[in-house]
């Protein structure tokens, strides 16, 4: 199918052939046809990104929650697993909460088992003092 297309007529600043395929019905592709410059330039101003590829944000003004302990990071994720399911969040939004929960649901974890062993290990300096 595609050795029936037109490649397109343009040659490149470098002095080669364009390979790209023309846009049907003209001899040249969407990058060097002079007719679509103002799609071409707005399409740069873009940034070459869509709509659906911007990057997603919750609506401003929501609240930071305060995530100190293991109970209120599994309530945001709670909370984000149903926004997620119904939609009212997008997916890489869902998807890095979960991630970043994960990290700091270790590092909870971690600072939990050192104030733990700080607390035996203070304990076992007491008894083996006491002992002495």
């Amino acid at each position: 199918m595609d050795e029936a297309r037109q490649k397109c007529e343009a040659t490149k600043a470098d002095g080669t052939p364009c390979k790209a395929f023309a846009r049907p019905g003209r001899p040249r592709c969407f990058v060097h046809d002079p007719d679509l410059a103002a799609k071409r330039k707005a399409a740069c101003k873009a940034g070459g990104v869509t709509r659906s590829q911007r990057m997603a944000v919750l609506p401003e003004g929501t609240p930071a929650p305060a995530l100190k302990s293991v109970t209120a990071v599994v309530d945001l994720l709670s909370d984000t697993v149903h926004q997620c399911r119904t939609g009212t969040i997008d997916v890489r939004i869902a998807n890095a909460t979960g991630y970043l929960c994960s990290v700091l649901l270790r590092g909870l974890q971690d600072s939990d088992f050192d104030k733990r062993l700080a607390a035996i290990e203070a304990a076992q300096g007491q008894t083996n003092n006491g002992n002495r």
